[in-house]
């Protein structure tokens, strides 16, 4: 995990330092932007679920890890949502910032922790908690939540509802989705110049993702997420609230022991870079989101082993 964690600095240091010397800019971040979420994050999901094998109890773990996964990550947007209103300060919270405190990076932090913790299977639920889970909130309620703080308030019709099920149905992630459950169920072999090919766009889509935040908190004033007390208090709350009520959760519920843990340690994951990423694709202030990603990552290398640590103590792993 701390190679993992050091890697990730690595990455968002090379972005950072690539901003400031000129190299990227604003024009060169947006196009990496839109090549990672639109084409190289869905070339990994496609990869990574048509390449799982499944029994029939893996199977119904890894449904219940999606819809409880989706269901967890509404009940985390109640909960933010509901604290900067409790604590007034809703609108010195950008909207993408506001997603942060949501949805986990459990993708390039998640999945080798997932592996070293948990092994295969933990990984393949992992996926479906990442792949799946994130990526549907993200491109249904996410985007269209983002997209609201530049439209006026109108009636939710059928018409605005048929809308949203065509964005989501034909956005490239949940079309790389299913495309990886008909490759799986269909028992097509991606052992060839295909397979090769989503493999390595798979390997980059992370590490890629992660030099684009760099890049982002280049922008800006790094020493502000650490002077900034809402940062903190997003941090807060993703690190230690969502995983604590995920706990309180799953420990009354009769789930196996593998799935209670990837629930648990996927709520316990930093800030994730989607928001960054959607935040700016809507020309919104998604500095505040990138920031609140470096900090809550840095935090991260603290929070994650105690999480870790608790888990081995409450299941039997």
């Amino acid at each position: 995990m701390v190679t993992q964690l050091i890697m990730l600095f690595a990455l968002l240091f090379t972005g950072f330092a690539l901003y400031r010397v000129g190299i990227f800019n604003k024009t060169v971040d947006l196009g990496i932007n839109k090549m990672v979420v639109f084409f190289a994050f869905p070339c990994m999901i496609m990869y990574k679920i048509g390449t799982m094998e499944m029994d029939p109890v893996f199977v119904r773990d890894f449904a219940l890890v999606t819809v409880l996964g989706l269901a967890s990550f509404f009940l985390y947007t109640g909960i933010a949502f509901a604290y900067f209103r409790m604590r007034g300060i809703t609108a010195r919270v950008s909207r993408p910032a506001r997603l942060s405190a949501v949805v986990p990076n459990n993708g390039f932090i998640g999945y080798p922790v997932a592996l070293v913790f948990l092994g295969q299977p933990g990984l393949l639920l992992m996926i479906a908690h990442g792949a799946i889970v994130l990526n549907v909130y993200a491109f249904s309620f996410g985007i269209n939540y983002l997209r609201r703080e530049k439209e006026e308030r109108v009636p939710f019709t059928a018409g605005k509802l048929l809308t949203l099920v065509l964005q989501l149905v034909t956005n490239p992630v949940i079309i790389s989705i299913l495309a990886g459950l008909a490759i799986l169920f269909f028992g097509i072999s991606l052992d060839n110049v295909a397979g090769e090919y989503l493999s390595a766009i798979s390997d980059m889509a992370s590490p890629l993702a992660m030099i684009y935040v760099g890049a982002v908190i280049g922008e800006g004033e790094i020493l502000k997420s650490f002077r900034d007390s809402t940062l903190w208090e997003i941090s807060g709350l993703k690190l230690i609230v969502m995983p604590l009520v995920t706990a309180l959760i799953c420990m009354w519920l009769p789930l196996s022991t593998l799935v209670k843990a990837v629930l648990i340690l996927g709520a316990s994951f930093p800030c994730a870079a989607i928001p960054v990423m959607l935040g700016q694709q809507e020309g919104l202030d998604y500095e505040q989101a990138g920031s609140a990603l470096l900090l809550s990552t840095i935090l991260s290398v603290g929070t994650i082993p105690v999480v870790m640590k608790i888990l081995t103590m409450i299941l039997p792993l």
